[in-house]
């Protein structure tokens, strides 16, 4: 089972982040222009686990450079009020060591974010697929899909 980790001196610092790319999904690169040079379609970011977030979450704008459509809008609890989101298809991917977890996803943009050291939570929705396993005593996170 593909998984990922974090020494202690991380995990203490920042809690279980983890680095994550976002791009593309399958179903929607027939739509993409390979010719506009500005329009990527692969990111890279940092993700925050949060078992205490029912969806996921990504910071506003991070997704420009893909040059996505939003598909709705949902109405979510913030961090301070409630708050309207986009919500985006994406291929959510975590590297695991020498493989990757792949996976399409549907995540909620969220403009009014507040921390700039992480770019986006990734909450139960996501977490329902995997096993988290947080050892406390030893500052050790291991997270397998």
């Amino acid at each position: 089972m593909p998984h990922t980790h974090c020494s202690a001196a991380e995990l203490t610092m920042r809690g279980v982040v983890i680095n994550v790319s976002f791009g593309i999904p399958g179903s929607l690169l027939q739509y993409h222009d390979p010719a506009d040079q500005d329009a990527a379609t692969t990111l890279k970011a940092v993700a925050l686990v949060d078992t205490g977030a029912s969806h996921s979450i990504i910071r506003g704008g991070l997704l420009d450079p893909l040059c996505l459509t939003a598909i709705g809008k949902a109405r979510v609890a913030g961090f301070a009020a409630p708050v309207d989101c986009a919500i985006f298809n994406l291929l959510l991917c975590i590297p695991q060591d020498a493989t990757h977890y792949s996976r399409q996803i549907s995540v909620l943009e969220m403009e009014d974010w507040q921390d700039s050291r992480i770019d986006c939570i990734l909450g139960r929705d996501i977490l329902a697929s995997a096993v988290l396993v947080y050892n406390g005593a030893a500052d050790s996170f291991s997270l397998s899909f």
